[in-house]
């Protein structure tokens, strides 16, 4: 039996995801999918909307993570059940999902084939 081994020098890698250019593309992509989030999301009051940001260097799930982004609604209670749809305790009625998140990734794709 062959066996194989791989060695990562985890440093190197570091220095890649760190480096100005991966930045740069980690940029242009949230920037992209900013704008689809905003001009997708649903609007009664604009709360939604207007708490759509960018994050830097989110809480790792490990220690020692890559640093990177998110995008999307970290304030508004109600962000993720516009874009998966529920149930409407009051009237019983299911109001449909409004999609604004997942086609944002869409426009961070093509930034990315660019």
């Amino acid at each position: 039996m062959t066996s194989i081994r791989i060695e990562i020098d985890e440093s190197a890698m570091g220095e890649i995801v760190h480096s100005t250019g991966a930045t740069e593309v980690v940029s242009k992509v949230a920037e992209a999918m900013l704008r689809a989030q905003r001009s997708l999301a649903p609007v009664d009051t604009g709360r939604l909307v207007a708490s759509l940001e960018i994050r830097e260097n989110p809480d790792p799930v490990e220690p020692g993570a890559a640093q990177g982004v998110a995008v999307g609604s970290f304030d508004v209670a109600y962000a993720a059940a516009q874009e998966l749809g529920y149930h409407h305790a009051g009237s019983g009625r299911f109001i449909p999902a409004q999609p604004y998140i997942r086609p944002s990734m869409d426009s961070g794709r093509a930034v990315l084939a660019e």
